[in-house]
């Protein structure tokens, strides 16, 4: 691996370990850009293999994008998943699990295609072949959700996700993701639904009941959902 400043046109550091085919790798990096002291590191399976402390950028101070590429004459072969971005230190050895639907939850008011509410929104990837609707403003849809799996050392936050679409002229223009923790009902911000099919996500880094870090318990017992509003 290679650390370079600019379009590839100043090689800061490289690792001294090669990464082998047919192996899964977790690789962190921290990067600060800064014309004098910038920091670039680079770690693999848990190593400092880049280490390099100086001028890391050939623009500004800030960014905001992320871009995976490879220069001309280089073959890549993998995949990269669980891409995971941190402020403030190194992420280790985290991974994102999904969690779908399994079950109903406290609330079902929205309309189903076919069969039951949560087993229209149950598919991992999400399909379009069935779904959940309504044309009342306040109508919750609540499901129980599945349990994370394996040893579970801290959980960093929790994101719902959902896929959405505004057909006619509905009353409920906008629609809150939802999460039912502790016996009570917490909800993201007011998302405008779209008249093509958009994916929508809320994020919550702590648990809105207790506004302290998650529990794996706590996300075990939790329920998802969405809510149609003004």
């Amino acid at each position: 691996m290679v650390a370079y400043r600019g379009n590839a046109s100043v090689e800061l550091a490289r690792s001294t370990t090669s990464l082998n085919i047919d192996t899964t790798h977790l690789i962190e990096i921290r990067y600060k850009p800064h014309t004098t002291a910038g920091i670039f590191q680079v770690k693999i399976d848990g190593v400092l293999e880049i280490d390099y402390y100086g001028n890391t950028t050939a623009g500004g101070e800030t960014f905001d994008t992320f871009n995976f590429w490879t220069t001309s004459g280089y073959n890549v072969l993998g995949y990269i998943d669980n891409f995971i971005v941190d402020n403030s230190k190194w992420p280790g050895n985290t991974s994102i699990q999904a969690i779908k639907p399994v079950g109903a939850g406290n609330s079902s008011l929205w309309t189903p295609s076919a069969s039951e509410n949560y087993a229209c929104v149950d598919e991992v990837p999400a399909s379009e072949s069935d779904f959940i609707a309504t044309n009342t403003l306040n109508h919750l849809d609540l499901y129980a959700a599945g349990d994370l799996v394996g040893t579970i050392g801290s959980v960093k936050c929790v994101q719902l996700q959902a896929l959405a679409i505004a057909e006619g002229s509905p009353t409920p223009e906008h629609l809150q993701l939802a999460v039912r923790s502790n016996g009570a009902d917490y909800f993201g911000d007011s998302k405008a639904v779209p008249s093509v099919v958009m994916g929508m996500s809320t994020l919550w880094e702590a648990n809105p009941a207790t506004a302290a870090p998650w529990q794996e318990a706590e996300v075990n017992v939790m329920e998802i959902g969405v809510k149609a509003v003004a």
